[in-house]
Formats: structure tokens, sequence, C-alpha cells
């Protein structure tokens, strides 16, 4: 994958949480990077204004609208720090919101309009919930492990690999992650494991596994840097 496009996915947490978004639009808004830049170059389209207008579109999707004045303000400052506030009315500013207006339907366009996006961390809680009872002392390693594995899957929407999984599939995979980093197990009757009780395939599970690994692994080797 890029680099331009983990930039982008980035930017956007960035730019969420200074815009105080909920953390639900800022991972929609990784999602819509993800769809557009796999059908798109970074070589074509500013992956900063991409990452955006899918920010922007993302908070009315969740019903969290931001206003664009706030999200162009807020990037800009981030983007060019050594240049004064930005104009708002200014001639670059409309220049940006007619862009980022752009850019937003190109986005819709290449998801089809369908925004309809369910995020992992739905099942995350039910699937830890369930596992909780199949613990030993489940209720005490409960919320560590949910915690844990809420971590993962933040670290994971820069890897596109990871986001293109099933929700279903990206939970149980951070839990399974999060268990064998915490040294924990879970014992359930039957021949089945726990998580293909969850709809999760082991050759599924093994192979988001290691693109979530990948992914904490960059994102540790960028805190470094």
């Amino acid at each position: 994958m890029s680099r331009d496009i983990v930039k982008a996915i980035d930017f956007a947490g960035h730019i969420g949480r200074k815009l105080r978004l909920p953390k639900e639009a800022v991972n929609v808004a990784q999602v819509l990077i993800h769809s557009f830049f796999d059908s798109n170059s970074t070589k074509e389209f500013d992956a900063p204004l991409i990452s955006l207008s899918a920010l922007y579109l993302a908070s009315k999707v969740v019903e969290c609208p931001c206003r664009l004045r706030d999200a162009i303000s807020v990037a800009y400052c981030h983007l060019h720090p050594e240049q004064p506030l930005l104009e708002v009315n200014g001639d670059l500013y409309w220049e940006l919101r007619d862009s980022i207006v752009t850019c937003e339907m190109l986005i819709l366009r290449c998801v089809n309009y369908n925004v309809d996006i369910v995020l992992s961390h739905k099942y995350l809680y039910i699937y830890a919930m369930a596992l909780c009872t199949a613990m030993a002392d489940g209720k005490k390693w409960a919320r560590q492990t949910t915690q844990l594995a809420y971590m993962i899957i933040n670290d994971s929407f820069r890897s596109a690999d990871v986001v293109a999984k099933a929700p279903n599939v990206i939970a149980a995979s951070a839990l399974y992650l999060s268990l064998r980093l915490l040294d924990k197990s879970v014992a359930i009757q039957g021949e089945s494991q726990w998580w293909e009780t969850m709809g999760c395939s082991t050759d599924e599970l093994l192979t988001t596994v290691d693109g979530m690994m990948a992914a904490c692994q960059r994102t540790a080797d960028d805190n470094e840097r």
C-alpha cells in the first residue's frame, strides 16, 4: 500500500480529533479513503484533499456533520503551519471548498453511492461479551481484552487488506490477537473453534491477523521516528 494512502488515513484521524468528530465518523472516512484509492492513484488525486473530503462526507453519514469551513481551516493550518490563517471567503478558500465538494461526489461515485458502512466495533463488543462467559476469570479480563482488540482495530484501519474484510471477521480476528497477546484462551463445547461460531473461518482469521500484526508494527515503527 502506498505511503501516501497511509498518510491520508492518519490525516483523517488527526483532523477528525481536532474537529472533535466521533470515532465512528473518522473510521467511516478511513474506509471511504481505502475504497477510493482502491481504484484511483495518489498520483492523480491529492491524498489530503481526498482524506478531508471523505471525513466531511463521513460526518454527514454518521449524522454528526461538521461545518465545511471549520474542516478546511483546521486542515489548512495543519498542512501549512508556517502560513497565516486561511482567509475565509478568500479566493483560496473557495477554491478548496469547490475541490472538496467535487471530491465528495467522486468518492460517492466510487462506492456507488452506498455509504451504509458497518464497522467492526459493533461486533467486537457483542463477541467480547460472549467470550467473557467462556473464559476463566472472564469478567476480570473482558475489559482489558476488549480495549486491546479495539486498539488493534484502530491501527488496522491503515491496512487496505484488513479493511476489505467483513466486519465480523475483523472483530473476531482482533479478539483472537488480543487474547494471544494477553496469553489467554477460550474453551467452548463442541468441535468448532470459537471464531467459527462467529462466522469467521480459520483461514480468514489467520490472514486477517497477519494483516493486523503488520499494521500494528507499522504504527509502532512510525511512532519511533
